[in-house]
């Protein structure tokens, strides 16, 4: 299916485009216009454009950034599209860039996969993101993984450290664990990071907690927390803990909370703080609209203060790596001066050099970068002849190119069967396929993407086994106007 909107209200970022953004937050995929309308930073799928390696990065502020643009439409090999506007560049697999406007037919474009995966036969499928571009058979990563390394780095390297050298040799015993059983919901919340043997005994501890327990005391996280929050705005400041004992025993509540409230609410101060701070008890002094974007700042992770009747954010120079302060509208800027933009900007000349070294050292020994070839060139007869090419067109070509195409089960690095190669092909890039200029003008979005700058697209949602996996491909962002050396 393409996935596509309303005429008149097309969502584009303003030079890629977007229908709809990468997600790595557990909602797979949102419309760049819901996205600014949220206001709110969002972490995404990024491709470092000098390894072509897919992580997950903050994309910031996403904003309208103008009106009245004329776009076009970027047909791609499998039938979908994305819209843009004429100018914006778009990188292609082998590095180099085109203006959206200039791009031709055949033209590959790094290709975005989330796929519906089964960790082992028989097993449900979870959502697995391919995070190499180069070599779509490598770096196949669980987005479960993915989200809980990225939320939660401190306790992905304490489990990790701990249990790998009794654990799995690819997952060193470390188990991310989907709290609520629904092993596609990889909202951060949802997550749970442990080892393999804790992981276990959960299974026979969670099932009898909370609301399974027998002695369970009745109420719910939701009641506990409006309880919290009536109490809160009834002392009209932050309760403490012997306060909320004496509460929680007149009100029959719990006075102490278990690991299962923990894990929802957080301990007692905790939870004294969050309702002190959700009913603006923190902040009396201050116009309450500046709270509550203060609030926003601090619970997205920024260090945030006010100032002079604003909230101030604190972020990290990408260049020199200093850190600045700016007003939360403008926290996507990635540069503390002038200088350092332009110095940014300049070094971009450099990704074509270091992802030369990165081919050079990633596909060695020869066979793989060999093998990366012969994808390249399944996927080109797939494009030019609109079929799967059989085994002999498909040596015929690699003949032609100055390409072996043996394959067979005893090569260490190679292809082991015809059907890989095919695979390889089909999941090489996306190929474009023509654009067109699009009538009327549009409304454009943009936002920020920490350092490689680039961000994943979806494109198409494709169906399997009565749930959606998800295709697109990775373009850059808009380039930004840079903070002036002050």
């Amino acid at each position: 299916i393409n996935v596509d909107v309303p005429d008149g209200d097309a969502v584009v970022f303003t030079a890629s485009a977007a229908l709809l953004s990468a997600v790595a937050d557990g909602r797979n995929s949102v419309t760049i216009r819901e996205l600014a309308e949220d206001g709110k930073d969002v972490p995404v799928y990024s491709m470092d454009r000098a390894t072509g390696k897919v992580e997950i990065k903050t994309g910031r502020h996403p904003r309208v950034t103008g009106h009245g643009k004329k776009l076009v439409r970027v047909w791609l090999d499998d039938g979908s599209y994305l819209d843009t506007t004429p100018d914006h560049e778009f990188i292609l697999l082998d590095g180099a860039k085109a203006k959206a406007a200039d791009l031709r037919s055949g033209d590959s474009l790094p290709r975005f996969t989330k796929a519906l995966e089964r960790v082992k036969a028989g097993s449900k499928d979870y959502y697995r993101i391919y995070c190499n571009t180069r070599d779509t058979s490598e770096d196949r990563v669980f987005e479960h993984r993915l989200i809980a390394r990225f939320f939660y780095p401190e306790e992905w390297g304490r489990v990790y450290s701990k249990c790998q050298t009794n654990g799995f040799a690819k997952t060193g015993g470390l188990v991310v664990h989907h709290q609520d059983y629904d092993q596609l919901n990889n909202a951060p919340g949802n997550l749970r990071i442990m080892s393999f043997q804790d992981h276990s005994k959960l299974h026979g501890d969670l099932d009898n907690s909370g609301e399974n327990n027998g002695r369970w005391s009745g109420v719910s996280n939701e009641e506990l927390k409006e309880a919290a929050l009536e109490y809160t705005q009834q002392l009209g400041r932050r309760f403490n803990q012997n306060e909320w004992k004496g509460f929680a025993k007149e009100r029959e509540l719990p006075q102490q909370f278990s690991a299962y409230r923990v894990q929802a609410l957080g301990t007692v101060v905790e939870l004294a703080k969050c309702c002190a701070a959700e009913l603006g008890f923190e902040y009396g002094g201050h116009d309450q609209r500046v709270v509550r974007t203060l609030l926003s700042m601090q619970e997205q992770g920024y260090d945030a203060r006010i100032a002079e009747g604003t909230v101030l954010v604190i972020r990290q120079c990408e260049a020199c790596k200093k850190t600045f302060e700016v007003q939360h509208g403008f926290r996507e800027k990635s540069f503390c001066s002038e200088k350092c933009g332009n110095a940014y900007i300049n070094s971009d000349a450099q990704v074509a050099e270091k992802r030369a070294v990165g081919l050079q050292d990633h596909y060695q020994p020869r066979m793989e970068k060999v093998k990366v070839e012969q994808a390249r060139v399944c996927s080109k007869l797939m494009f030019d002849s609109g079929h799967d090419p059989n085994r002999k067109e498909w040596s015929l070509a690699c003949k032609g190119e100055g390409l072996p195409s043996r394959i067979g089960p005893t090569l260490k690095y190679g292809f082991r069967h015809f059907k890989d190669v095919l695979e390889a092909g089909n999941a090489y890039n996306h190929k474009v396929a023509r654009v067109e200029k699009l009538p009327g003008e549009h409304t454009v979005y943009n936002i920020t993407v920490d350092d490689h700058h680039t961000v994943a697209i979806i494109t198409d949602a494709v169906a399997k086994r009565g749930n959606v996996w998800y295709k697109g491909v990775f373009v850059v962002q808009c380039g930004e106007q840079l903070l002036h050396d002050r």
